[in-house]
């Protein structure tokens, strides 16, 4: 197929993809932002292309899979552990492919570090996928989503890297209370710019806190 066709076929999966209920509306809207970049540089990332095919195929692999354990409690059982541990090495081998990728527009460049941050993130990397992501941005990924994907996860770093939870007294403490912080603020700012960036559409982002009493109090001397 010429890329015309090929980015055709991308349309095609993006719609297939959308039928899955196990699918949320946000990793579709992500994956339309970078074929849009991709779109872009058409005929000219031709490799950015191969990995992005691959990215969706695993993706409509991954998404089937779920959908039919989800409908079954044996299946789950069985195949849930295994099936863990073939994402985990699909998403290892689609990191190592990006990793070799180069790319030399700021188009080239979003794509391939969406595509990276999309990876690390399901692979429980945090502080990768923030880097992937802001890196993403400074090439011009300046769509209201990938500015709440950020923020989302600037939250994420400063409760897994600067705090710990306390089950005993149903707490978090903060373990580096500026580096805790000044993430929280730069998530704010995240989030405030993709609810406002100059020339887009507002993200209808649904932020939902439960109603749960969690405190947060600062580490004390010589605790650990």
């Amino acid at each position: 197929m010429d890329w015309t066709e090929r980015l055709s076929q991308i349309r095609q999966d993006l719609e297939r993809l959308q039928r899955f209920p196990t699918v949320h509306e946000i990793l579709l809207r992500y994956l339309q932002v970078i074929y849009e970049h991709l779109e872009n540089r058409s005929p000219y990332a031709e490799s950015l292309l191969l990995v992005f095919e691959a990215l969706l195929s695993y993706e409509l692999w991954h998404h089937k899979a779920m959908t039919k354990l989800a409908g079954s409690q044996e299946l789950q059982m069985r195949y849930l552990v295994p099936l863990g541990v073939e994402m985990r090495l699909a998403l290892q081998r689609l990191l190592r492919q990006l990793e070799r990728l180069s790319a030399y527009s700021p188009d080239e460049i979003v794509v391939r570090e969406l595509m990276k941050a999309h990876c690390y993130y399901q692979l429980g990397e945090v502080e990768a996928t923030v880097h992937a992501l802001e890196e993403a941005i400074r090439n011009g990924a300046t769509h209201p989503l990938i500015y709440f994907v950020l923020g989302y996860n600037r939250h994420r770093l400063a409760l897994t890297e600067y705090a710990r939870w306390e089950p005993v007294g149903q707490r978090l403490v903060v373990t580096d209370q500026e580096a805790f912080e000044r993430t929280l603020r730069q998530a704010l700012e995240d989030f405030h710019n993709g609810l406002s960036y100059s020339g887009q559409e507002p993200m209808d982002a649904r932020l939902h806190l439960d109603g749960n009493d969690t405190r947060v109090v600062g580490r004390t001397r010589g605790s650990h």
